[in-house]
């Protein structure tokens, strides 16, 4: 192989490439531009159970300014909960 037909040979595999680089490259950008970060922070919460007979349940009330508790649930019985869906790096208040 001459010197010349090395040169076109590898002029023709840079084209090749180049081609595939252009033909892929907007679906890298599709992809990568409708990427997001998923964030899911959770808290479990465990306690000991009240020695009481007569109560009912237990209910945890919380929110993101301390005694500003905007969310309540009803746990019944349970000695422990995990809350989830929290925002990383926020803090939350519990009673």
């Amino acid at each position: 192989m001459t010197i010349v037909s090395k040169l076109k040979s590898y002029k023709a595999l840079k084209k090749s490439f180049c081609l595939l680089l252009l033909s892929v490259m907007p679906l890298i950008m599709i992809f990568a531009s409708s990427a997001k970060p998923v964030y899911c922070a959770e808290v479990a919460l465990f306690w000991n159970p009240n020695t009481e007979k007569n109560v009912a349940g237990y209910r945890i009330h919380y929110g993101f300014e301390t005694r500003k508790y905007i969310y309540d649930i009803d746990v019944g019985d349970q000695t422990s909960y995990t809350i989830t869906g929290l925002d990383p790096g926020t803090s939350v208040f519990f009673a």
